[in-house]
This record gives C-alpha cells, structure tokens and sequence, in this order.
C-alpha cells in the first residue's frame, strides 16, 4: 500500500493534520521498519521538526473517544429503530470472518453498510 501510495504521487513527508507527524514517525513509532525504509528510499525526512506527542497517550484517548463515540452510534441505532447494536456487531463479525480467510469481503462490506455500519467499524475490522 505504501509503495502504491509513495507511486501516485504521496508526499512523504506530509504532517498528519491533527497532531503534526510524518509517514516516518508514524511508521517508526509502530515498529515498522520495512515502511521507514522505504520511506527514507523515497526521501522521507528523518530531521523534519514536528509537534511532540506520546503516541501511547495518544492512543488511549484515541480509544475512549471511539468508545464514546459507539456509544452515541447505538443510542441513535436503537432510536431509529432501523437496526439493533446487534444487528451490526453480527455484520462486523461476520466481516472480520471473511477477511481473516479468501473469500471476497465486498458482499461483507456490504452487509456491514446494509446493518449501518460506520467507515469507521469497518475499518477497524481490517485494522485488526
């Protein structure tokens, strides 16, 4: 993905929007050394001043604000009436079952997008 990225014209050293990092810090923070590598190949600059933040605090507030943000997702699902908590937690099973083997995920995207599904969830399924 990053080689295709880096190819399409990607700048490598963009900073993220919300806290500042570039592609380099992102992929050294998350041990990812093949990604720095290839990085650094295409010109990804290791001295580029950036905005300081501890990626694991970072991270735990990350968390809370998606669970706060689920939260707030049911409460309207379960309002609307069109579908239940459950109803989409079996779509992102389901899902996360497709993509774990070879099948096609489309018709699983779909259902997910069918159940109300955010990009978000769906996301998070390939994420993990």
């Amino acid at each position: 993905m990053l080689e295709a990225l880096i190819e399409h014209g990607a700048d490598v050293n963009a900073l993220e929007g919300s806290s500042g990092q570039t592609p380099l810090i992102f992929a050294s923070a998350l041990n990812r050394a093949a990604a720095a590598a290839h990085l650094l190949e295409h010109g990804a600059e290791p001295g580029l001043s950036t905005t300081v933040v501890n990626l694991q605090e970072q991270g735990e507030l990350d968390r809370a604000a998606n669970q706060r943000q689920n939260e707030v997702l049911d409460a309207i699902r379960e309002a609307s009436g069109s579908v239940t908590p459950t109803q989409v937690q079996a779509a992102l099973v389901r899902l996360e079952g497709v993509a774990r083997g070879d099948e096609n995920t489309v018709p699983a995207i779909l259902g997910c997008v069918e159940s109300y599904c955010t990009l978000g969830e769906i996301s998070q399924v390939f994420r993990n």
